[in-house]
């Protein structure tokens, strides 16, 4: 599930080409799915905009054979590192959260949602947590640490997202979170085996081709943050449980 666009307050191109990058780099997950044989991988995508607690949510399916996974997009609006979020509207996460200032969403472009309250939101992502965990009696969730000792010097929307699902979690026994660190960790050492390392890099580069695939048919110039980023932060993964 992703809260944010990733807008970074420009246009549409860009967002949309961070969806498709998430999509393909999902894609590349299924270990059955092989990109030079399509056919034989039995991949099918499909989507719906559903409606959790009365607001648009794009989902996507993706199924691999037996396998299947769904992502959930809100498309709120980027809040930008510092929260203070993007002209002319500077919306975002934060102010949100600490003074109940709305909060849209760039998607549907048509009428797209607005959330006027941290409880509508923390609403909406309920509900697509009890759509996911169905009738199981336990899960796990995985999600930006929003501890500033464990994961300092994070953007906003991270540590915002990280917060609303401490909120989630501490209301919900089924839920057994793990706590991501984000950027802190391109000051840590590396950490992961090689095998997993290199299942990052896969699923990281399948993102910049999803990325550059999607963007290159919208004109625009596209971005290579992914790739800056990743030449950081690579090899490395750091997680937390709550004592």
């Amino acid at each position: 599930m992703t809260l944010t666009a990733g807008d970074a307050g420009g246009d549409r191109g860009h967002w949309t080409s961070r969806h498709a990058g998430g999509l393909v780099s999902l894609l590349r997950a299924f270990s059955g799915w092989n990109p030079y044989d399509a056919v034989s991988a039995d991949v099918a995508v499909a989507y719906a905009t559903e409606l959790f607690a009365g607001r648009a949510v794009l989902r996507t399916t993706v199924r691999c054979g037996n396998a299947a996974a769904t992502m959930y997009a809100l498309h709120l609006r980027d809040g930008s590192p510092t929260g203070d979020g993007y002209a002319p509207v500077h919306e975002s996460l934060a102010r949100l959260r600490s003074s109940g200032r709305a909060l849209s969403a760039v998607w549907p472009e048509d009428g797209p949602p607005v959330y006027h309250s941290w409880g509508e939101l923390a609403a909406t992502v309920r509900a697509i947590v009890d759509e996911e965990c169905g009738d199981a009696t336990s899960a796990l969730i995985y999600s930006s640490d929003p501890d500033p000792e464990s994961n300092p010097g994070d953007h906003s929307d991270h540590v915002c997202t990280g917060a609303l699902v401490r909120d989630i979690v501490s209301a919900d026994a089924r839920l057994d979170p793990f706590w991501i660190a984000m950027y802190d960790i391109g000051n840590r050492p590396e950490n992961l085996s090689a095998v997993d390392a290199d299942l990052q890099r896969a699923a990281v580069y399948a993102y910049g081709a999803g990325y550059a695939a999607h963007a290159a048919g919208l004109g625009p110039a596209w971005r290579h943050g992914w790739e800056r980023e990743f030449q950081r932060f690579g090899g490395r993964q750091y997680l937390r449980r709550d004592d």
